[in-house]
């Protein structure tokens, strides 16, 4: 193996390592806030999924590159340089996306609380993520417990408070003001999703740089193994 073969084989196993970190942390952030994903727009939630697909697919390509500067493969390498150079314009799409969103969060994820707010008494799917994010979050409404005052119920939910236990059973019970969590939920759900989208882009856009590393090196080895078949 000589010195270009052996450059390609470390970082596609490094690439193929943070495919692998990408995947992890894709699913880390869809679990985290799955339990208020009905809260939260779908185009917001479709970039983790993208990361979660693209991560898998740039780990299982990376060994093709490690088997491809091992074995000294034209056809491998080929195949695999093309490959990567499709997963870096994915990556670097997502990427970019992730900051591009997170610009866009705080206005999206107020409205849509506020919608869901007015919709908590009668969707028993918004009831159970509004339930879950406050236990979970230690928050209550909005912007505070007197946000659920304004809206038709007029009661504060159960899963306010601070000394009742969350009970799916008594969902329907009010909290009283005095033993709310007095935290709105949503600076505390923007202040998460805004720090995960900087990672999730940050982590695609280092990804996607080591992609074109990785590219170049790739049809650098590609080019030499061809000619040394036609000198041959």
């Amino acid at each position: 193996m000589d010195v270009c073969s052996g450059l390609l084989f470390w970082f596609s196993l490094a690439l193929s390592l943070f495919g692998l970190g990408t995947f992890a942390i894709g699913l880390i952030v869809q679990f985290v806030y799955f339990s208020g994903a009905d809260l939260i727009e779908s185009n917001f939630l479709s970039t983790p999924s993208l990361l979660i697909f693209t991560g898998a697919i740039i780990f299982i390509v990376a060994l093709l590159g490690c088997c491809g500067a091992t074995k000294e493969n034209y056809c491998m390498l080929m195949t695999f340089g093309i490959l990567m150079l499709i997963l870096f314009v994915i990556g670097l799409a997502g990427g970019i996306a992730c900051y591009v969103k997170r610009g866009q969060l705080e206005d999206v994820l107020e409205n849509k609380l506020n919608e869901t707010m007015h919709l908590y008494p009668t969707d028993s799917t918004f009831q159970k993520s509004w339930d879950i994010m406050q236990h979970e979050l230690q928050c209550c409404g909005d912007n505070g417990p007197s946000d659920w005052l304004t809206f038709g119920n007029k009661t504060i939910p159960i899963s306010c408070c601070k000394e009742a236990p969350f009970d799916e059973n008594t969902k329907q019970a009010s909290c009283p003001e005095t033993l709310a969590f007095t935290s709105g939920c949503f600076p505390l759900l923007l202040e998460g999703l805004q720090q995960q989208s900087v990672i999730l882009g940050s982590v695609a856009i280092i990804v996607a740089a080591l992609q074109m590393v990785v590219v170049i090196f790739a049809c650098y080895l590609a080019g030499s193994v061809r000619r040394d078949y036609q000198t041959v």
